[in-house]
């Protein structure tokens, strides 16, 4: 998952004490893509001193990336004020980009031709991050 060697930045960020960490995907957790993205993400967090359930908390979403679903599932991400989101899918990202404005959004398995207009890290002002 190389994606995620471009975000040590904003993980390096995180609250020294515990991270918080919210993660929103259009994907089933049973996915086994998703499985390995997530296994990856909690391997690169483990390489910067990240260890869940130790010093950062991960919450996770999964939806059908329908849209009012993914809406839902931002707004209870962002009600939890996490110190970065993770978005896993383009609904993800879409959902999420709509609902905050502050809260850093880092967003995988996505091309640039897919990427929500609200999302091109030119728009957001440092918010989104890929």
């Amino acid at each position: 998952m190389g994606e995620l060697g471009s975000w040590r930045h904003t993980i390096r960020q995180l609250s020294p004490q515990t991270g918080r960490i919210a993660l929103l995907s259009g994907l089933a957790a049973t996915d086994p893509e998703t499985q390995a993205r997530v296994a990856a993400l909690q391997q690169e967090l483990k390489e910067l001193g990240w260890t869940e359930g130790r010093n950062c908390s991960i919450e996770f979403r999964w939806g059908t990336g329908e849209r009012d679903q993914m809406r839902t599932f931002a707004m209870d991400l962002i009600d939890l004020k996490p110190d970065v989101i993770i978005g896993m899918t383009t609904a993800a990202v879409a959902a999420l980009v709509q609902e905050t404005k502050t809260i850093p959004i880092l967003f995988v398995n996505m091309t640039r031709s897919r990427m929500p207009q609200k999302a091109s890290p030119a728009r957001t002002a440092g918010v989104a991050a890929y």
